[in-house]
């Protein structure tokens, strides 16, 4: 009995700290979008969220941090995502279609387009953005390899892929917050031209 109590008030602590941090982040952009990411101060964004500025710091080292609240659990479920796909596929049209999905599922979040629509506006934020984008390119970059060979020619096209590949996403991201495009459509037509490039047979040479 003990046990299943230990067992149950840690489950309600951590669902009270993931609340937490939702509503830390959630209002911290709506700050940010109404009055800019430097004239926000933490102790606003608390007092938003109904906890202490102290709190703030338990889940988060800066204002950019909180804009990528989600980053953890996003890039988990990316990296699965790559790790089901069939090997028998087209390697790079594969690894396009997951970013695909990954896209199509943050759309419905005002939240996500909010950060999107700052990356461009505020320094912290976007070199925050531009770290969260390498641990990406490290997943994509290890998953071709692992699917094209490791030679050393291939470990660089790899790479190189991979920064393209998010390089596209992160473009048709901002334009989503920026000017309201349609990022999973952008990124079908850009990566439909990009799965026809020479990138696969560069690939397949240097194994």
């Amino acid at each position: 009995m003990t046990a299943w109590l230990t067992t149950l008030q840690y489950v309600k602590r951590s669902e009270q700290r993931a609340a937490t941090r939702a509503a830390l982040a959630e209002a911290a952009l709506r700050l940010f979008a109404e009055r800019g990411v430097e004239a926000t101060p933490v102790e606003e964004i608390a007092a938003a969220a109904g906890v202490t500025s102290r709190t703030f710091f338990h889940h988060f080292h800066s204002k950019a941090e909180a804009a990528f609240a989600d980053h953890e659990e996003n890039i988990r479920r990316f990296g699965q995502a790559l790790d089901r796909i069939d090997p028998k596929g087209d390697p790079l049209a594969d690894v396009c279609s997951v970013i695909i999905r990954s896209i199509e599922e943050q759309m419905p979040s005002d939240f996500r387009r909010a950060r999107y629509g700052l990356v461009e506006t505020n320094e912290a934020i976007r070199e925050f953005d531009a770290r969260t984008d390498r641990d990406y390119e490290i997943l994509v970059a290890a998953h071709l390899r692992l699917r094209w060979g490791d030679g050393p020619r291939t470990r660089m096209v790899a790479e190189a892929t991979a920064n393209m590949v998010i390089g596209v996403a992160r473009a048709v991201l901002l334009a989503w917050g920026r000017d309201g495009l349609d990022p999973a459509e952008e990124a079908r037509e850009l990566f439909a031209a990009l799965t026809r490039s020479a990138l696969e047979r560069m690939a397949a040479s240097g194994r």
